[in-house]
Order: structure tokens, then C-alpha cells, then sequence
């Protein structure tokens, strides 16, 4: 594709790094909620969390997130998977190899093209894996990574992605049974007006007893930030629903894994 002209300089600049897998433990997180048949608004960030949001049984996930290279790593791991049967991609000495696999992809959609040209654009002898991913000082194995044919199935339905920034008013006329945050909001810290407009935010999406899940990484529930956190977003119809703890035995020791909010009845 000779006409794409892609400046590697501009595309570092473009949206901010992909994440390449989750840091969150979403087994020990979600095991806590009922997914069953139920409609998900999730983040789609790595795409783990939509993937275990099928696999705990969710009727429909819809993924948003304000970064598209979230969306564009979707198509890669959906070209990746059906090519090497592997549920991790990793680019050290596989760049070239890669380079080749995207090129003979056939896109279905605009999302697919764009994505496309985005990997061309970058998969080259200039490649660094740090310059386009984050960092993750230590990633949480899945379950579901043992079920390659069922990621695969997932990876190969239709994407519904929506770029939005939750921390800011949103325009999504569906209602959802569970909404995803992960650790978004570990990010706002104590940011109020944010903070205002998750919750404005939520309220609009969820359906009566919606269900809002969210991860702790950097913050624990008797931190400032989440204390403050939690007074603002349940002022209104929200109400905070508990914390998750899992033990890990490797280190003899527990580790909080998330917490939820639920729309209250009217």
C-alpha cells in the first residue's frame, strides 16, 4: 500500500500507548457479579475484559475507550490469533513476520482498514514495542488464555466500539446491566469536576440495579482519593455495593481486587 504515507514521529504522538494486557486479576474480580445473559458497557483497553465478560457468560459487550489504538490492538490480536493460534502477541524478533501477516489482511470494515494502515505504518526496522505500549510492571494471567478457540470466536464477532472519555458528558442512549471502569478511575485522582461527570455519566447508562465494576491498582479503599471518590459519585442515585479481596497464596497474603457501585431503585 503504497499510498499510505504514515510519519512514525506523528503516530507516537497520536491517542496515547495500548496497553497489551490486562493488570488487573479479572478472575478474582469478576467471579463476584452475575454476567449471565446480561448487556455490558465495558473499557476496551487490552480487550481482556471484554473477552471475560464473554466468557463469564454476558449476552453483548460493547467496548469504549477516548484511545482508538485500543481498537486498532483488537484487530491485531483478531489477525494474530487466527494466524499463529497464540493469545499474546510479542514483537521482539517478530516485527518483519508480523509486518507480512498484516499486509495480506482483507479488512471488513473502515475500523479494520484503519487499523491496518496504523500497523503498516509502524511495523518496521524502527520499531520499538515501548514507544507504542505501556509499561506493565507485572500482568495477571486469565483462565480464559487456556481457551484459545474461544478467544478466537470472540475475536472474530463484530467489534461495537465507541471512542468516548467517560470523564467527560457522554451521548449513549442504551442502558447496561454492568459497566466495566477497571482502574479508570484510579487515574482522576480526586479530580471533582471528573468525578461529577462519571457519575452524571453512569447514571444515564446503567439500568435499575446496573451495576458499576472497577479494579484497584494503585489505590486501596482507605485511600484519600477513593474516599473522596466514593462520597462524590454516590451523592446522587448511586450507591457504593462492596470491595473484592482475593488471597494469593504464592505470598501469603490478600490483595483487594476491585469494588462495585449499583444504581439505586427509583
Amino acid at each position: 500500500m503504497d499510498d499510505i504515507v504514515l510519519i512514525e514521529d506523528e503516530l507516537k504522538k497520536m491517542d496515547a500507548k495500548m496497553y497489551s494486557q490486562t493488570n488487573e486479576d479479572l478472575d478474582a474480580l469478576f467471579c463476584n457479579f452475575d454476567f449471565n445473559n446480561k448487556e455490558v458497557l465495558s473499557v476496551l483497553a487490552s480487550s481482556d475484559q471484554m473477552l471475560n465478560c464473554y466468557y463469564m457468560g454476558a449476552k453483548n459487550v460493547d467496548t469504549f475507550d477516548k484511545n482508538e489504538r485500543a481498537a486498532y490492538y483488537y484487530y491485531f490480536r483478531k489477525w494474530f490469533i487466527n494466524n499463529y493460534n497464540d493469545v499474546y502477541p510479542y514483537f521482539r524478533n517478530n516485527v518483519k513476520e508480523f509486518a507480512i501477516m498484516v499486509n495480506g489482511i482483507n479488512p471488513t470494515d473502515d475500523l479494520e482498514s484503519k487499523a491496518k494502515m496504523f500497523w503498516l505504518g509502524i511495523l518496521n526496522d524502527k520499531f520499538k514495542e515501548y514507544d507504542f505500549f505501556e509499561y506493565l510492571p507485572y500482568c495477571q494471567r486469565n483462565k480464559i488464555e487456556k481457551d484459545e478457540k474461544f478467544i478466537k470466536r470472540v475475536l472474530n464477532n463484530n467489534l461495537v466500539y465507541k471512542k468516548i472519555d467517560m470523564f467527560s458528558r457522554i451521548d449513549i442512549s442504551k442502558k447496561y446491566d454492568l459497566v466495566i471502569l477497571s482502574n479508570m478511575l484510579e487515574y482522576l485522582d480526586g479530580n471533582k469536576e471528573a468525578l461529577l461527570r462519571v457519575r452524571y455519566n453512569l447514571e444515564s447508562i446503567l439500568k435499575e440495579n446496573g451495576q458499576v465494576v472497577c479494579s484497584f491498582i494503585c489505590n486501596d479503599h482507605l485511600s484519600e482519593n477513593f474516599l473522596l471518590e466514593k462520597d462524590i459519585l454516590t451523592q446522587g442515585k448511586l450507591e457504593f455495593e462492596d470491595y473484592y479481596e482475593y488471597y494469593e497464596p504464592l505470598y501469603g497474603r490478600t490483595n483487594e481486587a476491585g469494588y462495585s457501585y449499583k444504581l439505586k431503585k427509583n
